[in-house]
């Protein structure tokens, strides 16, 4: 009986794990394309409205991808600023999404549409989306806005020389102590051993 009771147990998890895989992989393949030009330039701050569409596409075929959580990210020049709102669906069924999106500090460099997904391990879950490609880019109109450079990054100083010196004669004095009691233990190892 319980041989059985391990084999049900084993087919109802294939099943369940089958379920929850096939939605994902149903939107594997899926794009997006904007209705809405989305101008680079926007004045950082101000809120502009969106529209898009998620479809799968299979063969010659296109379905839209619907009821889902799709969010559009905007991201600021830099990669540093970025805005993101959920879509809502109109109409319902269609994988037509409209939001009202700030756009990011510095204007638009980057546009992203995905849906919020989570990966999971035995260390506990995080946020891991599927990001559907843009099909339209060029919807994303103007030059995109100047990054301002970052300064450089600040060398060594000379202050943290002598502490890294200090630290590479301890590292090479405690190899040096591990490998002469090594070889006196050779050294004073019985004949016979």
């Amino acid at each position: 009986m319980p041989r059985r009771t391990s084999t049900i147990s084993a087919i109802l998890g294939v099943i369940a794990a089958l379920s929850l895989t096939l939605p994902a992989l149903a939107k594997e393949g899926a794009e997006a394309r904007l209705d809405t030009a989305l101008p680079r330039d926007a004045q950082p701050g101000s809120t502009i409205d969106v529209g898009w569409s998620v479809f799968s596409i299979e063969g010659e075929q296109t379905y839209p991808v619907y009821g889902s959580p799709v969010y559009i990210r905007l991201v600021g020049p830099d990669g540093t600023s970025a805005t993101e709102v959920m879509g809502k669906e109109v109409p319902s069924g269609s994988g037509h999404y409209t939001a009202s999106i700030k756009v990011p500090d510095g204007g638009i460099g980057q546009v992203i549409v995905g849906m919020i997904g989570d990966a999971c391990t035995a260390d506990g879950c995080q946020r891991s989306d599927m990001i559907f490609p843009l099909t339209d880019d060029p919807l994303v109109t103007g030059a995109a806005p100047a990054v301002t450079p970052s300064p450089p990054a600040t060398p060594i100083g000379s202050e943290l020389v002598p502490i890294i010196a200090i630290g590479v004669v301890f590292a090479l004095g405690g190899a040096l102590a591990a490998l002469a009691v090594g070889r006196r233990r050779v050294i004073e190892a019985p004949a016979g051993r």
